[in-house]
């Protein structure tokens, strides 16, 4: 996870190619029409095979926009969290760039700055949520 936070930072905006990564990363706790191993495997199999993702596969369409969306990224929130409570603070410039941070107790993990708020709020959440706590800096 760490290494693809670390490519989430190094982005310059909205990736296809990322959505796919995280998708791969956090699969086991998707659920419901999210939750598709095979549509994964599928997309993966077609990236190795042409070397791109494909551009009007209904596969592609399944994926969510988890570089681009905030209202994709918020559903990687987990639902039914044993009742910890969480601030998300979002920090928008006029160039278009953010920060975001989610405070959870009395912990505040930051996202740096970012090309898109989507992003920056992706990152805080996958730090909150899918790394130790000693590695959330």
């Amino acid at each position: 996870m760490q290494d693809l936070i670390a490519r989430l930072e190094a982005a310059e905006g909205p990736s296809r190619e990322l959505d796919l990564d995280i998708a791969e990363a956090v699969m086991d706790v998707l659920t419901g029409e999210q939750h598709r191993p095979d549509l994964l495997k599928a997309l993966r199999d077609f990236q190795q095979r042409e070397k791109r993702l494909p551009y009007d596969d209904i596969s592609m369409y399944w994926l969510p926009h988890w570089t681009e969306s905030m209202d994709a990224t918020l559903k990687l929130l987990p639902k039914g969290d044993n009742g910890k409570r969480l601030c998300i603070v979002l920090e928008m410039y006029a160039d278009g760039k953010a920060n975001a941070c989610v405070v959870l107790r009395t912990e505040n993990i930051w996202s740096k700055e970012q090309a898109t708020p989507a992003l920056a709020l992706l990152i805080a959440i996958l730090k909150v949520h899918y790394l130790p706590t000693r590695d959330r800096v």
